[in-house]
């Protein structure tokens, strides 16, 4: 959009509205290992939980299970093989997935461990 004016051109963008994003307050853990056959399988169904937009509300992280900066977390968490999954609600509370590793039984499990953000 531009309006003329005697001698200039003054030129005005219409810029977007920005939508408000509710920032994550709950995690879904990988703990992985480059090696695992079973995490090399699993990786195309994180990858898809991670763009699924209903899992907005979930921040997506993977760690690498054989990195000495991880060995606290994987103590706290009680991870012992690996992949393990774990949802960490918003006051830290751990929740390890259990179960075959598809993408409907790990959104379910996600959806249920945060209803009350799910689909927001």
């Amino acid at each position: 959009m531009s309006f003329a004016t005697d001698k200039t051109q003054l030129q005005l963008r219409v810029m977007p509205v920005a939508h408000h994003h509710q920032q994550p307050d709950c995690e879904m853990a990988w703990f992985y290992a480059k090696w695992c056959g079973h995490c090399v399988d699993f990786e195309p169904t994180w990858k898809k939980l991670e763009r699924d937009p209903n899992m907005a509300h979930v921040q997506f992280k993977k760690y690498d299970g054989d990195r000495p900066e991880y060995q606290d977390m994987k103590a706290r968490f009680g991870v012992k093989g690996y992949p393990t999954l774990v949802f960490i609600d918003s006051e830290g509370t751990p929740t390890t997935f259990r179960g075959n590793r598809t993408e409907e039984n790990v959104t379910n499990f996600v959806l249920r461990a945060a209803p009350s953000q799910a689909r927001m």
